[in-house]
C-alpha cells in the first residue's frame, strides 16, 4: 500500500512539473514575468496553501509536538523541585504531621544560598554598567570612507568604526532594549536551581527591533532524540498570548486572519508552584482574560506548492526547513515562513535560541543546583526539622492518658504560668496513674556533627568559596592566596566560560539580525557615535562578551593583579610598571585610569644577555613561589584535618560525658522515686495504724 502510494504521488508531481513547465512556456512566449505565487523571499507561506494542507500541518505537528511534552515529564518534576528546594514557599505552621513524618516546615538555606552566590556573582561579570558587548577587529587597517555618513573629512579606520560599533550597540542593549538586563537578571536567577535556560533572538513585529528575549526552559520544547539544538529536529516554543496582541499581529497582516476558538488558559505545575512562591494564583480569573496557547515550530516540512527542485527540475522530495505558528487550542496554522537565508544553496536553518546552561548532563539539558545539591538539600532539610521538633516536644511534650480522664476528652493542654488544670483521677490515688509523658529524646551531638559534614559537603559542591582573610591572615601570600581562589572557584569558572561562549553566540546572533537592518542599532539613540547604513561596516567584526572567561570573579581578578604590584616590586628593572599600575586600577574598577599613573620615559633597550638572566631568575622565583604555596596549602590543609579529628574527639567526649550525666541523672531520679514510694508507704502504714486504733478504741464503746 505504502508502495502505491509513493508512485501515485510520484505521478502527480511529475504532472505538476509538466503543468509549470508549459505555464512557464506560455509566459515566455507572451513576455510575461514569472510568477511563483509568493515573489517574497519572506512572504507567510500559509497565505498560499489551501486549508486541507494547513490542517494537515497542524494535525502532524501537534501530534509531534505532545510527544516531545510527554517524554520530558520527569525533567519537568525535577524542575518543580528546584524550585520548592529553595525554600521561597511560606506556609503556615501547625500541629499536623506531614507527609514527610515531621512538624515543622522549614527548609534548609544550602540551595537557595548556593543560587543567591550564583546570580550575584553572574549579575557582576554578564551586566557591567557600561554595556555587555566588546569589539574585537582582528585585522585592523585602514580602509578609507565607507559610503556611510562622513564623520571628518579624514579617513575612517576599522578602528574607528570597532569603537564606534561596540558604543552604540552597548547603548542599544543598555538604552534601547530598556527590559534586556532585566531581562537576562531573571533568566540568570531561574539557570541556578534549573541548570537550563534559552534565549532567543528574533526581530518583534510588536516593539519593531530586534531583540534577545529569555525563553523559560519550561516553554522550550525539543524533540527527545536531539543531543543539542542546531541538531534537533523540532524546536518548539510555547507561548502564551493575550488576544489583544494575537488580533494585532492579524491585523498587521503577520499572520492569517482566520477565525480562532475561546482559548483555555491552564497552568502548569511549574506555572503554579511558582505563583505559591510569588504568593500569586496563576491563570486569569475571567474567561475573556484567558491568553492563547501559540505553538512557533521550527521543524523541516516538504511543503506543498513549494517543494525542491533540483538543477534539472526534478522534485527531490528534500525537507525544508521551516518556521510554523499555530493556535493549539483551535489548531489552525497562522504562519509559515522560510527559516533559511535567502540564496543559501545548502538550506541551512536559521537559528534563533541559544542555549545557556551549568553543569553538562548526560543528554539534552544542562544539571543544576537542584540535581547537585538536591539530596544534600533534603538530608540537611530533614535534619533541621527533626532538630526543631524535638526542641519543640521537649518544651511542650507530648503525653498519653487514660480513657474519659480529660474534660470532655480533650488532649489540649495548656496550663499557664501560675495556673492549673483540673484532670479527673477516676478514684485513681496519683495523676501518674493517668497521664504519662511520651519520652521524647533530644538529638545527639553526633547529628550536629552530621549536619555540619554534609553543609561542607554542600558548599564544596556549591563552590561557595571560603577565603581564610581576617584576624590572623593579613600577612598570607599573594601565591597561595591566588592557589585558594582558583582552587575554591574551579567549578565556578568552567560554568562562567560555558556561559561566556553561550553569550559570545547570542551576540553574534543579534548583530547579524542587526545587520539586516542597520538602522535599528542607533533608532533609539540620541547621540549615536555613527549612523550605520551599511552591512559590511560591521558585519565582520568578532564580538565577545565583556566578562573575562579566564576570572570567573572579581576577587579573582583583583589578587591576581596585586600579585602582578608584587612582581613588579621584585624585578622593577624589567616591569612595565604603568602598564602593571593600570591593569590593578582596572581591576578595582577606577575610570579615568591615565589620570593616576605617570608615563614614564622610555629608557635605553635592556642587553639582551641581562634580561635574560632576569628572566631565568624570575622563572625561579616564581616556580619557589608556587612550592611555597603548595607546602603551605598542605600545612593547612593538615592543620585543618588534624582541627578536624580533634573536634570530633572532643565531641565524643562531650557525648560520653552527657551520657553518664544522664545516668547518674537517672539514678537520682530513681533515688527521689524511691524515697518517694518509702515515704508514701510509711505514711499509709502510719495512717492504717492510726484507723485500727480509732477502730480498737471505738470497739468496745460498741460492745458496751
Amino acid at each position: 500500500m505504502p508502495s502505491r502510494v509513493s508512485a501515485e504521488l510520484i505521478t502527480l508531481r511529475e504532472v505538476a512539473k509538466d503543468v509549470r513547465d508549459v505555464a512557464d512556456d506560455l509566459d515566455d512566449a507572451a513576455g510575461q514575468p514569472e510568477d511563483n505565487g509568493d515573489p517574497d523571499f519572506d512572504a507567510n507561506l500559509a497565505e498560499h496553501l489551501d486549508e486541507y494542507t494547513l490542517g494537515k500541518i497542524a494535525s502532524d505537528l501537534l501530534q509531534g509536538i505532545e510527544s516531545d511534552i510527554q517524554s520530558r515529564q520527569q525533567w519537568e518534576k525535577i524542575a518543580t523541585k528546584a524550585i520548592e528546594f529553595l525554600g521561597l514557599i511560606l506556609e503556615d505552621s501547625t500541629g499536623d504531621v506531614s507527609p514527610s513524618g515531621n512538624i515543622s516546615k522549614v527548609w534548609h538555606t544550602l540551595m537557595l544560598e548556593a543560587s543567591i552566590n550564583f546570580w550575584a556573582n553572574a549579575y557582576a561579570e554578564f551586566l557591567p554598567a557600561d554595556g555587555p558587548v566588546k569589539v574585537r577587529d582582528d585585522t585592523p587597517s585602514p580602509i578609507g570612507h565607507n559610503g556611510g555618513p562622513p564623520l571628518d573629512n579624514e579617513p575612517v579606520t576599522r578602528d574607528q568604526l570597532a569603537d564606534d560599533f561596540e558604543a552604540d550597540f552597548n547603548n542599544y542593549l543598555t538604552t534601547g532594549d530598556r527590559q534586556y538586563y532585566r531581562d537576562f537578571s531573571r533568566m540568570l536567577w531561574s539557570l541556578g536551581p534549573i541548570g537550563t535556560q534559552f534565549r532567543k533572538i528574533y526581530f518583534n513585529p510588536l516593539r519593531k527591533m530586534a531583540v534577545s528575549e529569555w525563553v523559560k526552559a519550561e516553554n522550550l520544547i525539543v524533540s527527545n532524540e536531539a543531543a543539542d539544538l542546531a541538531t534537533a529536529g523540532r524546536i518548539t516554543e510555547k507561548i502564551m498570548m493575550r488576544h489583544a496582541d494575537v488580533k494585532r499581529l492579524q491585523y498587521q497582516g503577520w499572520w492569517l486572519n482566520v477565525p480562532l476558538t475561546m482559548p483555555q488558559d491552564t497552568p502548569s505545575t511549574i506555572d503554579r508552584t511558582v505563583g505559591q512562591v510569588q504568593g500569586i494564583k496563576p491563570g486569569p480569573e475571567l474567561p475573556a482574560d484567558h491568553r492563547h496557547t501559540i505553538y512557533e515550530a521550527r521543524c523541516d516540512l516538504d511543503l506543498s506548492g513549494h517543494e525542491h527542485i533540483d538543477e534539472d527540475g526534478n522534485f527531490t522530495g528534500l525537507p525544508l526547513p521551516y518556521k510554523v505558528t499555530l493556535d493549539k487550542d483551535s489548531r489552525k496554522v497562522l504562519e509559515i515562513r522560510r527559516n533559511w537565508r535567502e540564496g543559501d544553496e545548502d538550506f541551512k536553518a536559521r537559528q534563533a535560541y541559544v542555549m545557556f546552561g551549568m553543569i553538562p548532563g548526560f543528554g539534552f539539558y544542562f544539571m543544576g543546583f537542584a540535581h547537585i545539591l538536591g539530596n544534600t538539600e533534603r538530608a540537611l532539610t530533614a535534619l533541621e526539622r527533626e532538630q526543631i521538633d524535638a526542641g519543640m516536644f521537649s518544651i511542650f511534650p507530648g503525653f498519653v492518658h487514660a480513657k474519659g480522664t480529660l474534660r470532655g476528652d480533650t488532649t489540649n493542654i495548656r496550663v499557664p504560668p501560675g495556673g492549673s488544670m483540673e484532670i479527673n483521677l477516676d478514684l485513681k490515688q496519683s495523676i501518674n496513674d493517668v497521664l504519662m509523658a511520651i519520652p521524647y529524646k533530644e538529638l545527639s551531638p553526633n547529628v550536629m556533627a552530621l549536619t555540619e559534614k554534609l553543609e561542607q559537603n554542600g558548599r564544596k559542591l556549591a563552590a561557595a568559596v571560603e577565603l581564610p582573610v581576617g584576624e590572623g591572615k593579613a600577612d598570607i601570600p599573594v601565591g597561595t592566596m591566588i592557589a585558594i581562589i582558583e582552587e575554591g572557584t574551579k567549578v565556578m569558572a568552567a560554568v562562567h566560560k560555558g556561559l561566556h561562549q553561550s553569550r559570545t553566540e547570542e551576540l553574534e546572533l543579534l548583530r547579524d539580525l542587526i545587520a539586516e537592518d542597520p538602522s535599528i542599532l542607533t533608532r533609539f539613540s540620541r547621540n549615536p557615535d555613527r549612523k550605520w547604513e551599511l552591512v559590511e561596516e560591521f558585519r565582520d567584526f568578532n564580538l565577545t562578551p565583556a566578562s573575562d572567561p579566564n576570572t570567573p570573579s572579581h576577587i579573582h581578578r583583583v589578587m591576581r593583579a596585586i600579585g602582578l604590584a608584587q612582581l613588579a616590586q621584585l624585578f622593577p628593572d624589567i616591569a612595565n610598571r604603568p602598564e602593571i599600575y593600570k591593569s590593578i586600577l582596572q581591576a578595582i574598577r577606577v575610570d579615568d585610569v591615565d589620570r593616576y599613573v605617570n608615563q614614564m620615559p622610555a629608557g635605553p633597550a635592556p642587553d639582551p644577555k641581562q634580561a635574560n638572566d632576569q628572566s631565568k631568575l624570575l622563572v625561579a622565583q616564581i616556580q619557589a613561589s608556587t612550592r611555597q604555596a603548595e607546602t603551605q596549602a598542605k600545612i593547612q590543609d593538615s592543620a585543618l584535618e588534624r582541627e578536624s579529628k580533634e573536634r570530633i574527639a572532643a565531641m565524643g567526649e562531650q557525648t560520653e560525658r552527657l551520657k553518664v550525666a544522664a545516668d547518674v541523672q537517672g539514678d537520682i531520679t530513681k533515688m527521689h522515686d524511691s524515697a518517694a514510694e518509702r515515704a508514701q508507704d510509711a505514711q499509709q502504714a502510719h495512717a492504717q495504724r492510726i484507723h485500727e486504733t480509732v477502730q480498737n478504741s471505738i470497739a468496745p464503746r460498741r460492745a458496751f
